[in-house]
């Protein structure tokens, strides 16, 4: 089987041994050869890297100076706006919900977990990032911490985010409610002013999974 590639920057075919590997390209290897990342590389950190911390900016976590690493990272600087409240705002492309996405190889990736992982923090992949400033968009490594998914319906609720219109005793009468069978989904979303989408979503437990 032929494992030769040829390289984006110079042009050269070399054998797949002389490419960094990359765990966000399909084959899992870099576009570049060694020698073209390097040099990149060395480039970028004269030239850049004291302009980043100045400004503010994303660089790699301890131990993470891999060469696709910095790539990564000086692609979604050249997207973030750092604002007056100390947010970094990704200007990119954005989840519904306003969330920074990353297109990588056909894959989409949520900006908030790549800064976390390669800026600050080994990331479980049953754990979500949370955002102390409440702020979808902003990728500020100070403000991202991590938790389980009730962790972070518990800070949703505490700093009063979104309609949370539901209590606990609520979800419970819901559900007992749809199990009876005595009442419509529309009856019970009218009962509590939500929609029928919101109503469906606890019943089978899409939502308020951490409630028995």
């Amino acid at each position: 089987m032929d494992t030769s590639r040829t390289c984006t920057r110079c042009k050269a075919v070399k054998p797949a041994t002389e490419f960094h590997r990359s765990q966000h390209r399909a084959d899992g290897l870099s576009t570049r050869c060694r020698v073209c990342a390097n040099e990149i590389l060395k480039r970028w950190k004269r030239r850049d890297v004291d302009a980043t911390v100045k400004r503010g900016g994303l660089l790699p976590r301890e131990g993470h100076d891999h060469p696709a690493v910095f790539y990564l990272l000086w692609a979604l600087n050249s997207k973030i706006t750092v604002m007056s409240s100390g947010c970094w705002e990704w200007s990119g492309l954005r989840f519904s919900p306003g969330y920074g996405r990353l297109d990588l190889d056909g894959v989409q990736y949520r900006v908030h977990r790549l800064v976390y992982q390669y800026c600050v923090g080994d990331l479980p992949e049953e754990l979500v990032v949370c955002h102390h400033c409440d702020n979808p968009p902003c990728c500020n490594p100070d403000h991202l911490f991590i938790g389980t998914k009730q962790d972070n319906l518990i800070d949703a609720l505490t700093k009063g985010r979104g309609r949370q219109l539901l209590r606990k005793e609520d979800v419970i009468a819901i559900r007992q409610a749809a199990s009876s069978g005595d009442i419509s989904l529309q009856e019970v979303a009218d009962r509590y002013g939500v929609s029928v989408d919101t109503i469906r979503n606890i019943i089978h437990r899409r939502t308020w999974k951490f409630l028995v």
